[in-house]
């Protein structure tokens, strides 16, 4: 019993002072000053079974790692070029270690052709459109020689002015002679004294009505074709008018013939009745050459009505 007592007390003794006891434990500093490669040389002795059996093992790679060091050369490789590259033009020398890709030069060839095939094409628009204005001009000049014989020329225009049923006002829809001084007639660039006008709706002072002596003979004719559209009946008799606003003058037929010709009249400076045209003369009156401008001759007038128009 003395014994295990003893053998007791000292392991108590012993666990007190490791407990309370303080110890310092000091780490070993395993990092050096400098860094010293260590090269790793063939054992011939070693061979495990997972070890390298080849004796030169410093020059061996795992093949992992091999196949990993040749995809990094020959990608590395493929961006590194020193070749000198040319453009199409044979003055322009592009030299340099880039990367020229086959996609861009594809895309960048295709883009030069398209834009060189737009610009053929309007090369081709233009002279197809300059084509039809030299033909239209042609039939113009040909129509105003066929007005222009002496039974038509010698048309008077007091004589249709006393002939024609007289209006002391206008008619709107209704196509209508009469003479007209205008109030601005210094400033305006030119003027028609002799309007052939359908009235088309009320203004401040008077009316505003489409003048057809502003238009070409052949745009007259394209004019009204357009403006049949717009009549009240198919009856061509006392009682067919052209039922017309501005807002629909801008859709009819898709061409602006409405801007060369749109005119605001004041009615204080009518210096005549209004002469009306009986529908079924109306084709006939638009190729009368009873126009009478001032400051600028027809040629001049019609010109800029066509720019208007186009």
């Amino acid at each position: 019993m003395r014994f295990k007592y003893y053998l007791l007390t000292s392991l108590i003794t012993h666990l007190i002072i490791l407990i309370f006891s303080p110890v310092k434990i000091e780490k070993e500093n395993l990092r050096g000053e400098k860094i010293i490669p260590i090269e790793i040389i063939n054992n011939e002795s070693f061979n495990s079974l997972k070890g390298n059996t080849n004796k030169n093992s410093k020059n061996t790679f795992p093949k992992k790692a091999e196949d990993i060091n040749k995809k990094l050369i020959k990608n590395f490789t493929k961006k590194k070029t020193t070749q000198d590259f040319k453009s199409k033009d044979k003055n322009d020398d592009i030299k340099g270690d880039f990367i020229i890709k086959k996609k861009q030069i594809n895309k960048k060839t295709k883009i030069e052709k398209d834009y060189k095939d737009l610009k053929k094409e309007n090369q081709i628009n233009r002279e197809i459109n300059k084509k039809l204005e030299k033909d239209i001009l042609i039939k113009e000049k040909e129509l105003d020689t066929e007005i222009s014989n002496p039974q038509i020329k010698g048309v008077s225009r007091q004589e249709l002015l006393r002939d024609a049923v007289s209006r002391k006002r206008q008619i709107f829809g209704e196509m209508m002679m009469f003479m007209y001084d205008p109030k601005h007639k210094k400033t305006l660039p030119y003027y028609d004294r002799f309007p052939l006008c359908i009235p088309v709706e009320p203004a401040k002072g008077g009316f505003y009505g489409l003048n057809l002596h502003y238009l070409p003979h052949s745009l007259r004719a394209q004019f009204l074709d357009a403006l049949y559209d717009t009549t009240n009946n198919d009856k061509f008799d006392a009682t067919t008018r052209f039922k017309l606003t501005y807002q629909l003058l801008k859709g009819i037929s898709g061409k602006p013939f409405y801007k060369a010709c749109y005119k605001h009249y004041l009615s204080s400076h009518v210096k005549s009745q209004f002469a009306r045209v009986d529908s079924a003369d109306w084709e006939i009156a638009i190729f009368l050459p009873i126009e009478s401008f001032k400051k600028a001759g027809v040629s001049s007038v019609w010109k800029d009505s066509r720019r208007k128009n186009s």
